[in-house]
């Protein structure tokens, strides 16, 4: 630093100027991405999203906040520290103006390793809310280290919620947690602490489960340990009313004085048993639930997948301790036979709930009985809003659920420009809609996309334009280049077909675009040889097949020594059947609660409105030919092109999912 020379000084002076003139005009022209928890109760805190948000208005804002201009021209004749400390607070005004692009500017003037530490402390988290660490979480749990006791109170507040956001990102759930308690301590105002609660509730509801050992979680706070107990009760699928109602009693015996006591506990009744819900108003015959009917097309064309569901069911069935109910099977293949009849037979049989059907056609049928005197638990989904009969639910592998949330991911990843390549089918298209009006609606941008046709293995027409490529010119000097105003590629694919776009990808100088996937990218078994062509993608996938756990993995081998010949073929739609069974207890029971996010086989499952289950995934990439789950090894942006080290190969089938005719 030069800080003293008067030469220095008046070469500063045009580079500010060209900040005046350029970046004063500038507002909502930064991918940014704010974290999700802002600091409870503080004025000064930043917007939620820039392209969201309105400025402050200058009345209602201190003098000191009204302009950044102010700030820069008081810099502009200062030096050493203080010109450093005037151009942060340039920045920060700038961000509460909402001109983000204004604040990156001012920063780049800042010698970040040379502020004092608290100041230091504030150009790192202000970076990280104006997006610049949003897919570097681990740097910024690195360089933001937590607040100590000389930290004011509105810093350390907005430190602990985007260090619990970095964790949340990593899959670190109950790390996450813990920086949300710590936040906590901050909050004088018992409304804002109470608020403060209650999202970490929601946090702990819809978050990544906790896979954290009893060792561990002891190395936490009594609060801590609180929070983390009563969420593995509360999202236990597999836990009957009694079962529930016992272990929250014990639970409160042993957290009398815990904040969860008011916030969770008080607002449901667990002393009796639970109201009846809107979507199943039905109780069972005499108090007791002892028989399901499972409607499966388990002849005709459907009956692969439809046997692998059943497996699946049955595994989970056979998991369970005596006393089990007993499942009657249907067979729905038959085209004689109409699902109204099967379904009048299966209660006639003394069913207490119906699971099944499975195509879309056969789903819509039964959605249309205005009067089913049990519940149903459809393995398909028909159209959102579609009109339901009372106690009908609806679940199963949806394309377009999985790529709304390829959306979600990088608009949290900070993403937000996005092209797309997907297969000219039907469920390209679909898929294609889907992942568009979900980033449509989280403020993102599809710049364009390319349809390609799945039987051909030459792409470079599709990339050609996609990209905008130009083929380097010796004549002329100028090298190969692509568009630069691309965030990412949205790739919908199966395996072959990504093993040849990825590469084809590098070969456009594409090489450090990140890519995202539906998880029908990965065959679902390990093949290192040839996945080592898929390095870098990050797609979501459901934890049976991403080896969570070893409740999973006990699951997945008891499934594998019943049906050695079926299971390796499609074991996603025997975590579906798994699900399946899990969900269909606590509907007879009436005990699946709406807005809960039940850790499961074949994702995070969630109770939403019409009845509809949703599927949270887990988020892992390919790392030498390997998937492996982001929070336990973040992916550098550099694909990871290394000899593998080979493993045990599995010959994956490409398969795993409902066939497209089920889809329609």
């Amino acid at each position: 630093m030069t800080e003293n020379n008067p030469t220095a000084k008046r070469a500063r002076q045009p580079l500010l100027l060209i900040i005046l003139l350029t970046g004063l005009s500038a507002c909502a022209g930064t991918s940014s991405v704010t974290t999700v928890f802002p600091p409870v109760g503080s004025e000064t805190s930043p917007p939620a999203r820039e392209e969201q948000s309105e400025s402050i208005p200058v009345s209602q804002a201190p003098v000191w906040e009204n302009d950044a201009e102010f700030y820069l021209q008081a810099a502009d004749e200062a030096e050493g520290n203080e010109r450093n400390s005037l151009l942060l607070r340039a920045a920060e005004t700038a961000h509460l103006q909402n001109k983000g692009s204004l604040a990156l500017e001012i920063l780049e003037f800042l010698e970040l390793r040379e502020l004092p530490a608290n100041e230091r402390h504030r150009s790192i988290l202000l970076l990280a809310e104006l997006g610049q660490f949003a897919d570097r979480p681990l740097t910024l749990l690195t360089e933001l280290s937590p607040p100590d006791a000389n930290t004011e109170n509105d810093l350390a507040l907005r430190i602990w919620g985007m260090r619990a956001q970095s964790h949340l990102t990593l899959g670190q759930t109950l790390e996450a947690i813990d920086a949300l308690v710590q936040q906590e301590q901050y909050l004088s105002d018992p409304a804002a602490r109470r608020i403060h609660q209650e999202s970490i509730w929601r946090t702990l509801r819809s978050a990544p489960p906790l896979d954290n050992s009893p060792q561990e979680l002891m190395s936490y706070g009594r609060t801590t340990q609180g929070w983390a107990e009563l969420a593995d009760i509360m999202l236990d699928l597999w836990l009957g009313p009694d079962e529930l109602h016992a272990a929250i009693a014990d639970w409160e015996r042993n957290h009398a004085r815990h904040p969860a006591n008011q916030v969770v506990l008080a607002k449901e009744s667990y002393a009796a048993a639970p109201t009846q819900s809107a979507f199943n108003p039905y109780t069972q015959r005499d108090g007791v639930f002892d028989t399901i009917a499972l409607m499966l097309p388990l002849s005709g064309s459907y009956a692969t997948p439809a046997a692998a569901v059943r497996d699946g069911f049955m595994t989970a069935y056979y998991r369970r301790p005596e006393p089990r109910p007993e499942v009657i099977v249907f067979d729905t293949g038959n085209p004689n036979d109409s699902i109204e009849r099967i379904a009048e037979q299966a209660i006639l049989a003394g069913a207490d709930i119906l699971v099944g059907p499975l195509s879309k056609n056969n789903v819509a049928k039964l959605a249309m009985v205005a009067e089913i005197p049990i519940p149903t638990l459809a393995l398909n989904y028909l159209e959102e809003n579609t009109s339901l009969p009372a106690g009908f639910y609806q679940f199963g592998l949806s394309p377009e659920d999985e790529a709304s949330q390829v959306a979600d991911r990088a608009i949290d990843d900070g993403r937000l420009n996005a092209l797309a390549m997907v297969p000219d089918t039907d469920w390209g298209r679909r898929t294609l809609q889907a992942f568009h009006q979900q980033l449509h609606n989280r403020g993102g941008q599809l710049l364009d996309y390319e349809f390609f046709d799945p039987e051909k293995s030459d792409f470079r027409e599709q990339l050609t334009r996609l990209l905008k490529f130009r083929a380097a010119s010796k004549k002329e000097d100028v090298p190969a280049s692509i568009r630069e105003d691309m965030d990412y590629i949205f790739l919908a694919a199966q395996p072959q077909q990504a093993r040849i776009i990825r590469p084809q990808l590098r070969f456009f100088r594409a090489t450090y675009v990140p890519v995202y996937a539906t998880s029908h990218v990965y065959s679902g078994s390990v093949n290192q040889r040839r996945d080592q062509d898929l390095n870098g993608i990050r797609f979501g996938d459901m934890p049976w097949i991403l080896d969570q756990g070893d409740d999973l993995r006990d699951a997945r081998e008891l499934a594998a020594r019943l049906w050695p010949d079926s299971y390796a073929q499609l074991p996603r739609l025997y975590a579906m059947g798994f699900d399946a069974y899990a969900l269909a207890t606590q509907i007879a029971k009436d005990n699946l609660r709406q807005g809960y996010g039940y850790p499961a086989a074949s994702g995070v499952l969630t109770l939403q409105d019409y009845g509809r289950i949703s599927r949270g995934l887990v988020w892992a990439h390919f790392n030498n030919g390997l998937a492996q789950l982001l929070g336990t090894n973040p992916p550098l942006e550099a694909p990871l092109i290394a000899e593998p080290e080979i493993t045990e190969e599995i010959e994956d089938s490409e398969q795993g999912y409902l066939p497209e005719e089920l889809l329609e």
